[in-house]
């Protein structure tokens, strides 16, 4: 891989260790040196309570706030790094709430840029990480897509 990759680990089908390859993936990097931010894209927050976030729906900011306005006009904007976590292992995190889900639907009737909301969301911190990984849920709606778009690489 070439380094300041956004890489999604996506599959359809649950329980194939999605969330498990983000984590050791993510380690792995951190370990050699590079800037790794991992993202949990998916509604069943696996990956946000495996880092350490017991009770991710009660988070002020996760990945539902950074998305929000960028979907609803009237919602207040969120910097991105309000949202970051800097965990003691050198890996940066964003974790995610099942309120999510409801977004997705919201996402989904925009007429303009629908499947970009999360490329905009990251491109203001793109350049700051060597590598993105995306931690996906298992299916292929709205959220698949904003994925899928804004990833360089799919595993």
């Amino acid at each position: 891989m070439n380094r300041n990759k956004i890489v999604a680990i996506l599959n359809r089908k649950g329980g194939v260790c999605k969330t498990t390859t983000t984590h050791n993936l993510g380690v792995a990097l951190a370990e050699r040196g590079y800037r790794v931010l991992l993202v949990d894209c998916d509604t069943q927050r696996n990956l946000s309570i495996s880092l350490g976030i017991n009770r991710p729906d009660e988070e002020q900011y996760t990945l539902c706030e950074l998305l929000q306005p960028l979907v609803d006009v009237d919602a207040d904007d969120v910097n991105i790094h309000n949202c970051i976590h800097h965990l003691e292992n050198g890996l940066d995190f964003i974790p995610n709430k099942q309120a999510l889900s409801t977004l997705e639907k919201q996402i989904s009737t925009l007429d303009f840029r629908r499947e970009c909301v999360l490329f905009d969301a990251l491109e203001d911190i793109r350049s700051d990480y060597d590598y993105i990984l995306l931690d996906c849920m298992a299916s292929l709606g709205m959220l698949a897509v904003n994925v899928m778009m804004a990833c360089d690489t799919v595993l």
